[in-house]
């Protein structure tokens, strides 16, 4: 439960918004205005973001992808970065490199269409989609270029938590229900972006 909590808590107040801030950052050098329209599709791509990290996360912890298996994956894996995480507790994030990004867009082609080298077949289900005509938003992300000052801290909120003994080590996605994924979902159904005319931050 306590797990389950943090969990949201990271999502709500961690992951998402720094990944909206960036999309939506990056959204006028795309050509995509950020009117009322522009700011629903830069929390629509935020989600899916966020949703293809989860599922990563979920899949490797339950042995539907090769974490710990297939050696070129796991290289790449998502939780190989938890382990990273825990290893370095004091990594510094470089704000100029998208290594992380470019990683984790090298697995979802791999999810999407499948991959001999990793040892993935085919999922096929839109999510990790990158085709313009099925998917415009998975074509969108294609064109995103996150830096690893704005991922490295998402995925560490997202990938590593801290037990009762104030030790941190990787979330086993095992231990979360799909009615906890349930209640995050909703909860980000309820948000939405908006720019302020004045910075709130105090």
């Amino acid at each position: 439960v306590g797990l389950s909590e943090r969990l949201r808590d990271n999502v709500y107040g961690e992951i998402v918004p720094r990944l909206a801030l960036s999309v939506a950052s990056q959204f006028p050098q795309l050509g995509v205005v950020l009117d009322r329209d522009g700011l629903n599709l830069a929390y629509q791509i935020t989600l899916r973001i966020f949703f293809r990290m989860l599922f990563q996360a979920y899949a490797d912890d339950r042995k539907l992808l090769p974490f710990g298996e297939n050696a070129d994956y796991t290289k790449n894996a998502i939780k190989g970065f938890a382990k990273k995480f825990v290893e370095e507790d004091d990594i510094e994030f470089d704000d100029e490199s998208p290594s992380y990004w470019d990683d984790l867009i090298q697995v979802w082609h791999a999810i999407d269409t499948g991959s001999k080298r990793f040892g993935i077949p085919a999922y096929n289900g839109g999510l990790f989609s990158s085709d313009e005509e099925l998917q415009p938003e998975g074509a969108l992300i294609e064109k995103l270029r996150i830096t690893d000052d704005v991922m490295g801290p998402v995925l560490r909120a997202l990938l590593i938590d801290a037990g009762d003994d104030g030790n941190l080590g990787p979330i086993d996605f095992r231990s979360l229900s799909v009615r906890e994924f349930g209640t995050i979902y909703e909860g980000l159904l309820e948000s939405n972006l908006g720019v302020a005319d004045t910075d709130l931050v105090l």
